[in-house]
């Protein structure tokens, strides 16, 4: 890896006024690299680094950042979807089993899901770790997808409230520009 593992998140931190989604990110780092410990060895860290207290540090990091991200407004809604073995088992088999569905499914979903336990050891930890007050988890039951989406609307709805964004307004000049173009299209 030629980058730090914050790098590929914080290259494409949203502006201010903007919403950003990031469909993983950071978080593999605390959590598929302790289930698979080799993808450490490819980050190349310096030595010192790949000791055990590497996820305590990694931990720290993330807590600093994200406060810094809040520090300067940026408004953080981290979300841990949580379905269930026995429905990610349904959900892994409709797709072998709907031709529609085919291109959704990967080989490695059946390798990792021998990994279960570790992962919620993982995932648990790492919440603990990093839910705090100006970024906690939003922990969502999400076996039923509609109420999954239900939760989030309403985490993102609430937030949203909470921001009271506005529209910017116009310069005198922008004004001006308008009452051309009104005039241009009359």
């Amino acid at each position: 890896m030629a980058r730090d593992y914050l790098w590929r998140c914080t290259n494409v931190v949203p502006a201010k006024g903007y919403i950003g989604i990031f469909n993983r990110s950071y978080y593999e780092e605390v959590t598929i690299t302790r289930v698979h410990n080799f993808l450490l060895k490819l980050e190349h860290l310096p030595l010192g680094n790949s000791s055990k207290n590497i996820w305590k540090n990694r931990f720290s990091d993330i807590n600093n950042y994200e406060k810094y991200l809040s520090r300067n407004g940026v408004c953080i809604l981290k979300f841990f979807l949580h379905i269930s073995e026995d429905e990610q088992k349904k959900r892994i088999l409709s797709r072998l089993n709907t031709p529609a569905k085919h291109w959704k499914f990967d080989v490695s979903d059946i390798r990792e899901r021998e990994y279960w336990d570790k992962y919620i050891e993982c995932y648990e930890d790492a919440m603990q770790q990093t839910s705090t007050a100006w970024a906690p988890w939003n922990i969502v039951a999400s076996d039923e997808k509609w109420s999954a989406r239900v939760c989030i609307s309403d985490a993102i709805v609430a937030a949203l409230q909470n921001i009271n964004p506005e529209f910017p307004k116009l310069t005198a000049a922008g004004m001006e520009n308008i009452k051309k173009a009104k005039k241009l299209l009359s």
